[in-house]
């Protein structure tokens, strides 16, 4: 009776601790906001989407700073991702958007319809 008793506690200890386990799905990346640059009195987010230009150079402008991936950037040419001396243009082609070079590509960056 002993050994059944036994094996039904840790029967019952396996279950409890294998379920508590899972129960509570964990966020990849908590409090991250999506990257944006500030560019003239506007936030861009990224698409994600590579871009097969070239801006004019004239366009081209320096990342002017970095702000903590949890806000969102506030000072014209501020981003919210760490990037090593990054550039940025904005692009007036018919619609109004913003390229930033990641790892040697041009990586769109639009407004939010709100």
């Amino acid at each position: 009776m002993r050994k059944l008793s036994i094996g039904i506690l840790m029967i019952g200890l396996f279950l409890f601790t294998g379920c508590s386990a899972s129960s509570e799905p964990l966020p990849e990346t908590p409090n991250t906001m999506q990257p944006a640059i500030f560019v003239e009195g506007e936030l861009y987010y990224t698409t994600g989407m590579e871009m097969p230009i070239e801006p004019a150079e004239e366009a081209i402008k320096k990342i002017t700073g970095v702000t903590d991936h949890r806000e969102l950037p506030k000072k014209d040419g501020e981003i919210n991702f760490p990037i090593e001396d990054a550039v940025y243009a904005r692009i007036s082609d018919g619609n109004e958007y913003v390229v930033v070079l990641i790892e040697s590509e041009w990586v769109r960056f639009e407004k939010r319809e709100e």
